[in-house]
C-alpha cells in the first residue's frame, strides 16, 4: 500500500540460525530494503536454552549386531548425527 509519503509492505521472512552456543544471549538485527525505501532496524533479543542430556535406551537383540550397523540404524530412525550416539555394551 502506498499513501502519500508512507508505504506499507506486508512481507513475512523466515530465518534459521545454526550452531549457536547453549545458554547464550544473542541480539539479531534485521532491516528491509526495497525500491520504496529502507525500513527501521528491527531488534530481536533471545537466549538459547540448555542442551538436554539426551536419552538412554536399552535395546535387546536376538542376534549379534555390530556397533556400526546399530549406529547407522539409529542415525536413520532418530535422524541425529552419529556423533551424538554412544553405544555401551555389557559383558557377562
Amino acid at each position: 500500500m502506498f499513501n502519500g509519503r508512507i508505504a506499507q509492505v506486508n512481507y513475512v521472512a523466515n530465518a534459521s540460525l545454526n550452531k549457536l552456543a547453549q545458554s547464550t544471549k544473542y541480539i539479531l538485527y534485521a532491516v528491509m530494503s526495497t525500491n520504496l525505501g529502507t525500513s527501521d532496524i528491527a531488534t530481536f533479543n533471545f537466549t538459547t536454552g540448555q542442551i538436554s542430556n539426551g536419552v538412554q535406551m536399552i535395546l535387546k537383540f536376538n542376534s549379534i549386531v555390530t556397533n556400526l550397523v546399530l549406529v547407522k540404524a539409529l542415525e536413520s530412525v532418530l535422524r541425529v548425527s552419529p556423533l551424538r550416539i554412544k553405544v555401551l555394551t555389557s559383558s557377562f
